[in-house]
């Protein structure tokens, strides 16, 4: 920890003398509140929002050097990035696994692999395309109440660029894992018309997941996203969207063994946006399409799956103004997942049968509908803030729930706010969950047998905060203590061996008490130079076991230092260090904690503009070399890039 805080003091020491103008500025640094939307679902400031909110703005991405959301989250935030063993990374807001945190673009639910077991949302990070991404907001805390299952830790909302004018931009990066080029085309408004194109091509310099030993050289992924707007008059506006995903990799070992997977994901839908005097108001539909399948050679055995999960999704709402200080929020959604593959085995209806390399293997489908129904308020009295609000919603399989939430702001002065929240979230299970039988390979466990459980009970919580925010001169902190009571936690417990293949069903079993402090502070040494400090201390136990809940921190902090000289030719400069204290490994066996490690990374990203329209960048990670599998630290990762707007 010393050797990585003096190299850190050396780096900022040398920075300050070589980079022009960076002595100390008595200019006042003025910052405008940043409008969030995922909060509240409509235009509030974030230091009204009750509901703790932080906003990754696209020049923070910029400075950051980062390649995907899961890097700039690293780098900006202090949420918990773990590796999961069966791929991606785990999301962990507040100490809720990864299954519990909502990921959404522009609003919207993305099909994935959540519907598998043990994935959640580890794999959806790393598919979005950055380059595309005008802003990132995170909200912490049980959002249950306006965005339903799988919203009981927070959600994470990334929302894409809609410039306003012709604009056509590309951009290239090596790094330590793969090479990326991307393109980004707008044609601004052409009377009532505008329309955006994106493009990223990456060719993987190695597999993407750690636990491979050996990358085909072979591994590419590809994304592309259109959108088009047509804005009949001033209030009223049409939009229209499709994106398209693909990654193919392929990893080989010893004795001839290897694993080829293949990812899809394809997203399509229409919105109508108005406004009126009164109403703000929006009707949309869309549909999301994820299609994984694996063929593998191992232990002198062939093995496939092919799988997919659709999601239709239909929603209105209306934002009405009652008056200057009063607001009524209310909507309406309907859902379907439907999961087919050889992941339900003969669980599901519709049974049918797959077939690859000369093998049949047992398939069927499943389909979960959710009809909902949620309103808020929003109450501006003297210096009270009020948003009481409440969703229910009906679940083809699990019945009703009704969530509840109530959020208060008290502006106790200009610079000074005292928020506290309560609600209640919850968490249905999957469709894996419900109805899995699918045989897999699972590490040193051998060959296991998964069995969905159609009894199992939603996972539910019950959550509160406590915090205050303030701005002093150049400085600003905000400090908030939070409580989550979680129950029926789903899990799977051995059911003994049959013809020697290991047997496990889902069942509810835990329950857990997540309790911690959320701590910021910052301070504007001036317009080019600020520094901050974003820190969680967490107890996350089960409580029926007693045992820390693995893949957590006792302690997780980020430290940060960047410069901006804001000129279109010169520097920008971002260096930052991750701290965690006492992390809890996970064990062979998901959810159950193996031990603890302490580790910090030294990170830095350098930006060179040339002019306003062209920029090169180089980001070093991870400087120290730090290497822990148990961590997902395997070492120095290094990229350089450049980009032009034409």
């Amino acid at each position: 920890m010393q050797r990585a805080w003096k190299t850190a003091g050396v780096t900022a020491a040398a920075l300050a003398a070589l980079t022009p103008g960076a002595e100390a500025s008595d200019l006042p640094v003025y910052t405008l509140a940043p409008v969030v939307v995922t909060a509240t679902r409509t235009e509030t400031e974030a230091e009204t929002v009750p509901a703790p909110v932080e906003v990754i703005t696209e020049e923070e991405i910029v400075q950051s050097g980062a390649e995907t959301v899961r890097d700039v989250l690293a780098a900006e935030t202090n949420l918990a990035l773990n590796a999961s063993k069966y791929g991606g990374h785990n999301v962990i807001i507040r100490g809720m696994g990864t299954d519990k945190s909502l990921i959404l673009v522009n609003g919207r639910r993305v099909a994935n692999e959540a519907s598998a077991a043990g994935l959640g949302n580890a794999m959806a990070l790393d598919r979005i395309n950055l380059f595309q991404v005008e802003r990132i907001e995170i909200v912490r805390g049980p959002s249950s109440a306006l965005y339903g299952s799988e919203a009981m830790g927070g959600v994470i909302n990334i929302i894409t660029k809609t410039p306003e004018s012709p604009l056509l931009s590309s951009g290239v990066e090596v790094n330590s894992d793969d090479v990326l080029n991307w393109w980004h085309a707008d044609t601004g408004k052409i009377g009532k018309f505008s329309v955006s194109f994106d493009a990223r091509f990456d060719k993987y310099r190695r597999d993407l997941l750690t636990q491979d030993a050996f990358g085909s050289g072979d591994d590419t992924a590809q994304t592309y996203n259109a959108s088009l707007a047509y804005a009949w008059n001033e209030n009223n506006t049409l939009r229209a969207w499709t994106d398209y995903f693909s990654e193919h990799m392929k990893s080989s070992g010893a004795g001839g063994d290897f694993t080829a997977r293949d990812y899809r994901q394809e997203n399509y839908g229409m919105s109508w946006e108005g406004t009126s005097p009164r109403n703000q108001w929006q009707v949309e539909a869309y549909a999301s399409r994820f299609r994984w399948s694996d063929d593998g050679f191992e232990h002198n055995s062939f093995s496939f799956n092919r799988n997919q999960n659709r999601l239709y999704h239909a929603g209105a709402r209306n934002t009405m103004e009652l008056g200057a200080h009063h607001r009524l929020t209310f909507g309406a959604e309907y859902e379907e997942n439907r999961v087919r593959g050889t992941g339900l085995g003969t669980a599901g209806d519709s049974g049918y049968t797959e077939w690859a390399g000369g093998r049949g293997k047992d398939a069927s489908e499943k389909t979960m509908e959710t009809w909902a129904a949620y309103v808020q308020d929003e109450i501006e009295y003297g210096k009270w803030f009020l948003v009481p609000a409440v969703r229910y919603d009906h679940h083809s399989v699990y019945g009703d729930h009704t969530s509840p939430k109530l959020g208060v702001t008290y502006r106790a002065g200009d610079h000074f706010r005292v928020k506290a929240n309560y609600g209640e979230g919850f968490k249905a299970p999957s469709v894996m969950q419900l109805f899995y039988d699918m045989e897999m390979f699972m590490g040193m466990a051998g060959r296991v047998h998964l069995i969905g459980n159609p009894d199992l009970r939603p996972e539910t919580s019950t959550s509160w905060d406590l915090g205050v925010e303030a701005e002093f001169g150049k400085g600003y902190t905000s400090l908030t203590y939070f409580d989550n009571d979680v129950s029926d936690l789903i899990d799977y417990h051995s059911e003994g061996a049959l013809d020697g293949i290991s047997q496990y069903r889902y069942v509810n079993v835990d329950h857990a008490r997540i309790r911690g402090v959320e701590h910021t502070l910052g301070w504007r040494f001036n317009d080019r130079w600020e520094a901050k400090v974003i820190s969680t201390w967490l107890d996350a136990k089960d409580t029926d076991s007693g045992e820390d809940l693995p893949q957590r921190a006792r302690l997780s902090q980020v430290y940060q230092l960047t410069y901006d000289d804001r000129q279109e030719t010169g520097w920008s400069v971002m260096l930052w260090d991750q701290f965690d204290y006492d992390c809890v490994t996970e064990g062979n066996e998901p959810g159950r904690a193996a031990g603890k490690t302490s580790y910090n990374l030294l990170n830095l990203t350098v930006t060179r503009k040339f002019s306003r329209d062209d920029r090169m960048y180089v980001s070093l990670r991870n400087l120290l070399d730090r290497e822990d599998e148990s961590c997902d630290l395997d070492g120095r990762f290094w990229a350089v890039g450049i980009a032009h707007t034409f």
